[in-house]
């Protein structure tokens, strides 16, 4: 992969977990971030006194300052998840986001956006999050700008969810719903080398990218393989009712953050549909060279 056409981006969402993944495979490249994050304590010390870093505060819900001057491309990875009850719900604070940013590119003739949508954002999803995304596409959409929407993501340096996951992994038992739903994942090394490709690629061929495997893998199949990798053994899975708990949490969270939590996450997983996606976007490299290994490999 070549990434000597672009020279800066900005990166919002930087202290994520893609976030902290993708500044250190620019960093290794040579290209120069400007990392926009709310929270600058989760990034890697080792980051902070690097000369081709530099980081700026940024939080969805706010007015934010946007430097970006001399910059090449923006690669838009932030978004604000539900926290509280649905009747408490006033904006989309994504929504206010995405034109944030694109009011502030344009005042800087920036060209290239990739926004990072999911899996989740399509016209039937349940999840509030995959509806959110899917606005937001529009938004970016409309604008000429790019679209790449990834499935579950994993590997490399993990925080976050996938954190809290791997540690659900190593008690008794693992409750899981749904456990047949499809999912096409892939490693955040791919997933960021496709970002960068894309971002480079001075003749855009398509405004949306659907990355991940030509077939999928069922979710309890897949969460078996990472407890192996990350665990070391076998995961002893528990199936509760989805259903049942689809729609208890769908009621009682209108009223109750706690329990609109547990429906957003009940919604995603029942969200989850069989896609068309994108096995090969260049014939640089194999994009998806870590996500295969992983799955074949057994060990």
């Amino acid at each position: 992969m070549t990434t000597e056409k672009i020279k800066t981006i900005a990166i919002t969402g930087a202290s994520s977990y893609i976030g902290k993944n993708l500044i250190r495979l620019c960093l290794d490249n040579d290209i120069n971030v400007k990392a926009f994050c709310r929270d600058i304590s989760k990034l890697d010390k080792n980051f902070l006194n690097n000369k081709n870093l530099s980081i700026f505060g940024y939080e969805i819900s706010k007015k934010n300052i946007l430097e970006f001057n001399n910059v090449d491309g923006i690669i838009h990875l932030a978004h604000e998840r539900v926290n509280f009850s649905r009747r408490n719900i006033k904006k989309d604070n994504n929504i206010l986001a995405a034109h944030e940013l694109i009011e502030n590119a344009k005042k800087f003739n920036i060209n290239k956006i990739i926004y990072l949508s999911s899996h989740l954002a399509h016209n039937e999803t349940y999840s509030q999050y995959g509806k959110s995304k899917l606005l937001c596409e529009k938004i970016f959409l409309k604008n000429n700008y790019t679209v790449l929407k990834a499935g579950f993501v994993f590997g490399g340096e993990v925080s976050g969810f996938l954190k809290i996951l791997i540690s659900q992994f190593k008690k008794k038992l693992f409750p899981l719903i749904f456990p047949n739903a499809p999912i096409y994942p892939i490693h955040v090394d791919d997933l960021n080398k496709s970002l960068l490709l894309i971002l480079n690629n001075n003749n855009q061929l398509r405004d949306k990218y659907i990355l991940g495997l030509k077939m999928p893998i069922k979710l309890k199949d897949f969460f078996k393989k990472m407890c192996i990798k990350y665990c070391g053994k076998k995961i002893n899975l528990i199936t509760l009712p989805g259903n049942v708990i689809f729609k208890l949490s769908y009621i009682i969270g209108y009223f109750s953050s706690i329990f609109n939590k547990i429906y957003e996450r009940a919604a995603g997983v029942k969200s989850l549909i069989i896609l068309d996606t994108d096995e090969q976007i260049t014939d640089e490299i194999d994009y998806l060279k870590n996500t295969k290994f992983f799955l074949n490999n057994d060990n």
